[in-house]
Parts: structure tokens; sequence; C-alpha cells
């Protein structure tokens, strides 16, 4: 992608202009440095094709699910970054089912905790959870309706991940042949 630069190295004080770093096509990849250089980051799921990169926030989460729930190829995915923490869901039929698959670095076990204890207060238990290299992924199942999985959504993110209504997350929509992260 593009090598690794601070917003003051882009900004050239003469003019009105801001230089992105080499390799950068736009501002997205910019944002995006810090999510890529942090080792063992998973790039995409295995064998996954993404088609499109979209940022955005909690409101258009209904409208990313949306899409991923009514996509008429399948296998599709949805992989929603919120700084280093991933989150995929993924629809594998044309009537479901729809999964979570969470990713939580092996030395954030209080983040597991939150998302585990999110879960336990709605009766859902975890469907499998793995350790894959410096990962602990967790697999839960979300509602086939994009409204009840936008709800379900939006309010783990609140809870689990602090996040806000304006806090940028970054919408990965692509085609999933199989595998996992």
């Amino acid at each position: 992608m593009c090598d690794g630069a601070f917003v003051s190295d882009l900004v050239n004080y003469n003019t009105r202009g801001v230089q992105l770093p080499p390799g950068c096509k736009d501002l997205i990849d910019v944002l995006n440095l810090s999510v890529q250089d942090m080792p063992g980051f998973p790039k995409w799921p295995s064998g996954a094709q993404p088609e499109e990169i979209e940022t955005g926030t909690l409101q258009d989460m209904e409208n990313s699910l949306t899409w991923l729930i009514t996509d008429s190829i399948k296998p599709s995915f949805l992989a929603i970054r919120i700084g280093g923490f991933p989150l995929e869901l993924r629809c594998e039929t044309v009537s479901g089912p729809l999964v979570l698959y969470l990713l939580v670095p092996a030395n954030e076990m209080p983040q597991a905790e939150l998302i585990q204890a999110f879960f336990n207060r709605r009766g859902q238990d975890v469907l499998d959870s793995a350790v894959l290299e410096q990962w602990h992924v967790f697999r839960y199942r979300v509602p086939c309706v994009a409204r009840s999985a936008s709800d379900l959504m939006c309010n783990l993110l609140k809870e689990a991940y602090q996040v806000s209504m304006i806090t940028p997350l970054q919408f990965v929509y692509g085609r999933q042949p199989g595998g996992q992260w």
C-alpha cells in the first residue's frame, strides 16, 4: 500500500493542497496505515475477494447489512474494521445463516471478556472459538434481518468497543469462497 507517514508530513504549508505519501492513492489509504502496520493483522479472510471498501459510521450499519443479506451471489462477507479490531459478518447462503466472526488480539483478553459478556446478557453462547496465530477468534449467530442485525451490531460496537455514533468504521464488502480469517 503506501509507506508510513504522519499527517504533518502530508501538509505543504506553502500551498493549499495535501500531498499523499508514496503509494497512497487517496485519503483512505492514509487512514488505513495504522491498521495495516499491526504485526499479524489479518488482511482479509482467506480466499476473500474484496470488492468495495467504504468508510462510514454506525448510522451506515443497516445499509451495509442489507447489502450482505440481500446480495444475490453467496457466500459473501462484510468486514468491519474499528482501529485494530476486525469483525467479519459472513452470509453463507441465500437464506442465511449470518455468522459473526470476532477477532481479538491474544494480549487483549479484557476485550474478549467484554464481547462474551455482551452476548451472555442476550442469552447467546459462542458457537465456537479458536486461536489463530496471535488472535482469538469467536463465532456468534446474528439475526438474518437487517434491522435486528444492525441493532445487535451497533450495540455490540458501543458496549464492547466503545464506538460512538461518529467513530469512523471501515466497511469491506466482498466474496468469500470459504475458509476463515
